[in-house]
């Protein structure tokens, strides 16, 4: 059988579309890679030490897969209202189960990121702010 076919005749299962989906969505969020695949993995052992059934494992598996997908459709907007396209992902996605106060924190980071690459001008009137592109996160 050639490196890559599958056994099955070639059908490609849709756990591994999610799981290709969910790859491609850690690229997008700006999280390490094969984050949304060790969330998984962590979720299954747990619910397999808990002793869960098939189904609830079934479910588990895609719920944790499919956790982030769509999280980049709003990018644009999130980076015309916070100024850098991964403000949110940098500075309030670690405090997001935080406590009230470390959820505050978090988004006021976000809205004026450190880097000072925060533009308050409309989005129709930036011309003149900097590039999102140019910051980097301390």
């Amino acid at each position: 059988m050639p490196h890559g076919a599958s056994s099955d005749g070639g059908r490609v299962r849709a756990a591994e579309v999610v799981a290709a989906l969910s790859l491609a969505t850690d690229l997008g969020i700006a999280v390490p890679v094969e984050h949304g695949l060790h969330s998984t993995l962590f979720a299954l052992r747990l619910g397999e030490r808990l002793g869960i059934d098939a189904p609830t494992t079934m479910q588990t598996y895609y719920i944790s897969l499919l956790f982030h997908v769509g999280c980049t459709a709003t990018a644009q907007v999130g980076a015309e209202l916070f100024g850098e396209d991964d403000a949110l992902t940098t500075y309030a996605t670690a405090t997001r189960w935080g406590s009230r106060p470390q959820v505050m924190a978090g988004m006021a980071r976000a809205v004026a990121p450190p880097s000072g690459n925060r533009c308050c001008a409309p989005p129709s009137s930036r011309a003149g702010c900097p590039s999102s592109s140019a910051s980097t996160p301390p």
